[in-house]
């Protein structure tokens, strides 16, 4: 079994009078591909226990992108870098996808985006359909409207 791995989490402070641009957002971190499981394996975050569990059952995961950051309103280029680097290698593995985890905070936004999440999961249901099984883990805190509780196959809250 395969499962598409990634976490995009963005906490919105929409007060900001500037928008965040990418170098500012990844400012924390920044990793795509084989980096995400070498940088989070063994770490107490969300990537690290999901890495654990994947080891436990036998799931080989497919790494896509991991960050996240409080900020303002990202920039459509910061977005379109993190989604482009995400859905390349979503895409790259179509065929092999058998599940996707994603955590995602629930309250973020961007230039022209009222919603994030909703973004990043209708964007990934156009590369593998409606039939692949996907989890996401938002904040306890985010703003969740139905929309992307439609698209999912469970929400599961993160503390």
């Amino acid at each position: 079994m395969k499962v598409l791995l990634g976490h995009f989490s963005h906490e919105a402070n929409t007060f900001c009078s500037k928008n965040c641009t990418f170098e500012a957002f990844s400012s924390t971190g920044y990793y795509t591909g084989q980096s995400v499981i070498d940088v989070f394996t063994g770490k107490p975050h969300y990537l690290g226990g999901a890495i654990a569990a994947a080891k436990d059952f036998g799931v080989e995961l497919i790494p896509t992108v991991e960050v996240s950051n409080a900020a303002p309103t990202l920039t459509k280029d910061c977005v379109d870098r993190i989604m482009g680097d995400m859905l390349s290698i979503c895409a790259k593995h179509k065929g092999e996808i058998d599940g996707i985890c994603m955590p995602l905070h629930g309250a973020g936004c961007a230039e022209g985006l009222a919603d994030l999440e909703y973004y990043v999961l209708t964007e990934l249901r156009k590369i593998v359909g409606d039939k692949v099984p996907m989890t996401v883990t938002p904040d306890l805190h985010g703003t969740i409207p139905p929309e992307p509780a439609d698209l999912s196959n469970g929400l599961f809250g993160l503390i």
